[in-house]
């Protein structure tokens, strides 16, 4: 038992140095943050999302708390799902 131990000990010892050694050094970071001040913030993901569908770049999705969504027409087909194939089709 106490070999096992030693063993487990050893290996996450070894693991933690490579692991380390790897690693760039705080300072570095430290540096290389420091001269990047001029990087403008992220929208929030929410945004970005929105600015994606409105773009037309990903489909905008029925967000309402239906599971089917909504299928005013009753072909059997959401009508958000209905539009981005029709989007794509359009552009094919």
């Amino acid at each position: 038992m106490k070999g096992l131990f030693k063993l487990k000990s050893v290996v996450a010892l070894c693991v933690l140095a490579a692991l380390t050694a790897c690693h760039p050094s705080v300072d570095s970071m430290s540096a290389s943050f420091a001269s990047s001040d001029a990087v403008a913030p992220q929208p929030a993901l929410r945004e970005q999302i929105a600015q994606l569908e409105k773009s037309g770049q990903i489909p905008s999705l029925d967000r309402t708390n239906t599971l089917l969504g909504i299928d005013a027409n009753n072909n059997g087909v959401r009508d958000d799902i209905e539009a981005y194939i029709n989007s794509v089709e359009a552009r094919s």
